[in-house]
């Protein structure tokens, strides 16, 4: 970001992006620390990492869209086959990240239903 003009609009979605970081940790870490103690509020700070999860997520390939266009140090901005080139390695880059990250969610997500049904089932002190 330090590269960046201060009024790029990159800036502004970069900054969600440390925001949405933010959220994850400080949802995440105590929410799995208190479903690990078998707690069940746990559950909510762990449905509020899935949120600010899908919030980075979001940001993050809003900041792609955005930055596509953004020349980058090695190369010039009048050669378009670099240009070209580093657009398809940032799709496919991007792509696999963003598939890695909704998969992560998604077991996140599975692993949270089951210890709300666990709790359901079988209480608190159990």
């Amino acid at each position: 970001m330090g590269m960046l003009p201060a009024d790029d609009p990159a800036m502004k979605i970069g900054f969600l992006e440390i925001g949405t970081g933010l959220g994850m940790v400080l949802c995440g870490v105590p929410g799995n620390a208190l479903l690990l103690a078998r707690k069940q509020i746990g559950i909510y700070f762990g449905w509020g990492l899935a949120a600010f999860t899908v919030s980075s997520i979001t940001t993050g390939i809003a900041l792609m869209a955005v930055s596509h266009d953004v020349p980058a140090v090695g190369g010039s901005a009048a050669d378009p086959g670099i240009q070209h080139a580093e657009l398809i390695g940032m799709v496919i880059g991007g792509g696999l990240s963003i598939s890695l990250r909704v998969g992560i969610l998604v077991a996140y997500a599975v692993a949270l239903i089951r210890f709300q049904n666990w709790i359901a089932q079988y209480g608190r002190g159990a």
